[in-house]
């Protein structure tokens, strides 16, 4: 993607974060809560490919802005709250772009 059309991603990143975003609470390992607007999908399907067969893996996944995220990236055990739900970090993936998708587990009782 030619630089100039970062910019507009980035502008369309930031607006969908601030109206569909959902409020979101995480926990650093042995840290304090930090609350933050982030994209949540409960069900994120990502394809991957492995030979000839197409897998596509479905689990919550969050989208980070790490531009307002003021502290560091979160990493695999913290704790991200959506709602009434809690999740653990399996792992996170930044995108190069002042972005991470956190990919999270559920934490049942």
């Amino acid at each position: 993607m030619p630089a100039s059309s970062w910019k507009y991603a980035d502008l369309v990143n930031g607006a969908l974060r601030r109206t569909i975003g959902e409020a979101v609470t995480i926990t650093p390992a042995g840290g304090d809560p930090v609350p933050v607007d982030a994209l949540f999908d409960a069900a994120y399907a990502a394809v991957e490919l492995q030979g000839d067969l197409a897998v596509a893996p479905v689990w919550p996944m969050l989208d980070l802005d790490l531009a307002v995220w003021p502290v560091a990236v979160p990493a695999r055990g913290d704790r991200v709250d959506v709602g009434a739900t809690g999740y653990l970090v399996n792992y996170t993936h930044e995108d190069g772009r002042n972005g991470a998708k956190l990919f999270l587990t559920e934490i049942t009782a």
